[in-house]
């Protein structure tokens, strides 16, 4: 399983979840077997114009095992549901 943090999402964004995870991960959208939110938040700051957006804490399975990630957003393991704390 995967943990990925702090991904920031448009508000008006209309891709599904496993869409953005794959590319966040850079994957095909095939290898995404199933997308959990851990948390969601509403970042709702307009400094400067900035977009209203959501930022999203998930947990993705794969249909098949990686061998590495290099990002300190995301969390990997590969031994069932435990996350791995880098």
């Amino acid at each position: 399983m995967i943990r990925i943090r702090n991904l920031a999402v448009p508000f008006t964004e209309t891709a599904s979840l496993e869409d953005l995870a794959a590319k966040r991960l850079m994957l095909p959208p095939q290898q995404i077997a199933g997308v959990v939110i851990v948390r969601k938040a509403v970042d709702a700051r307009r400094y400067h114009g900035a977009p209203i957006q959501f930022v999203y804490i998930l947990d993705v399975r794969l249909n098949q095992k990686l061998e590495k990630l290099y990002n300190r957003d995301i969390l990997y393991s590969d031994s069932g549901d435990d996350i791995f704390h880098l």
